[in-house]
C-alpha cells in the first residue's frame, strides 16, 4: 500500500497582479516503509509540495492520500487528527521551546493530544538519537545538532507512520549535517518509518532509497 499518493496536484498563489504557480500537476507515490528525498532549488516547490502531504496547506487542485485516505475530503478536525496520529514533521527552524527540558519538548505534542506518554519507548527513542543525557537540559544548553535530534524525537514520540521533513539539515554546520541525517537514516531503519525528505543538499539526498528531483514546479525524476 502506498503511504502517501498525491494525484496532479497543483498550487497557485496570488502575489498582487502576479500569479504564481509554485505546484504544476504533480503525480506522486510513495510506498509504505519508503525514504524517499526530493531535491531542488530554493523556490522549485518542493516545501510547498510537503505541505500539501501534511496537510498544513491545501491545493488548489488535485488530491492526497495518506494511507488511503483523502485529505481534501475531510474536515479540520479529522484534519488535525491526521496530523497528529499519522504523521511527524521535523522542520529547518528547531521550534522548541526554550522554558521546557528536553524531556517536557519531547512529550509536549502527546499532552496536547490527550495521551499518556509512553516512557520506555521515548527513553528508547533519546538514546538512538544520542540525546538521553541532556534530557534535563534546556534547549538554549544544547548545540543545534542536538537541538534539531530534539526536534527528531518530538516528531516520533507519537509514533506517526510518516515522517516528513523540510530542510532538517539547513541551520547546521557540515559536521552535524552528516551526523543528524544519518540518525534520520538509522530511525528509518529501525522503526520503520515512511520518510520524505526534502533538501537541496546532494550529500543529504543520498542517504535515501530514491531521490526524486523538482523543477519549476514539477517532478522530474
Amino acid at each position: 500500500m502506498d503511504a502517501v499518493k498525491c494525484s496532479s496536484l497543483t498550487k497557485t498563489y496570488d502575489m498582487g497582479k502576479e500569479r504564481v504557480h509554485a505546484l504544476r500537476g504533480v503525480d506522486l507515490k510513495v510506498p509504505e516503509g519508503a525514504f524517499y528525498a526530493i531535491m531542488g532549488t530554493s523556490g522549485c516547490g518542493k516545501s510547498t509540495l510537503l505541505n500539501l502531504i501534511g496537510g498544513l496547506d491545501k491545493p488548489s487542485s488535485g488530491t492526497v492520500e495518506i494511507n488511503g485516505k483523502s485529505l481534501s475530503s475531510m474536515k479540520e478536525k479529522e484534519l488535525s487528527g491526521i496530523r497528529r496520529d499519522y504523521i511527524g514533521f521535523v522542520f529547518q527552524k528547531f521550534n522548541l521551546i526554550n522554558e521546557l527540558t528536553v524531556w517536557e519538548n519531547i512529550i509536549l505534542p502527546i499532552l496536547l493530544s490527550g495521551k499518556k506518554p509512553d516512557e520506555d519507548k521515548i527513553n528508547d527513542l533519546c538514546e538512538t538519537l544520542q540525546i538521553k543525557e541532556r534530557i534535563t537540559h534546556t534547549p538554549l544548553e544544547l548545540s543545534g545538532g542536538q537541538q534539531q535530534r530534539v526536534a527528531i524525537a518530538r516528531a516520533l514520540a507519537n509514533d506517526p507512520k510518516i515522517i516528513l521533513c523540510d530542510e532538517p539539515t539547513g541551520n547546521l554546520d557540515h559536521s552535524s549535517s552528516t551526523e543528524v541525517v544519518n540518525l534520520i537514516k538509522d530511525i528509518h531503519d529501525k522503526y520503520k518509518k515512511t520518510v520524505i525528505m526534502v533538501t537541496h543538499d546532494s550529500e543529504v539526498a543520498s542517504v535515501a532509497d530514491k531521490i526524486l528531483k523538482m523543477d519549476d514546479g514539477m517532478i522530474s525524476w
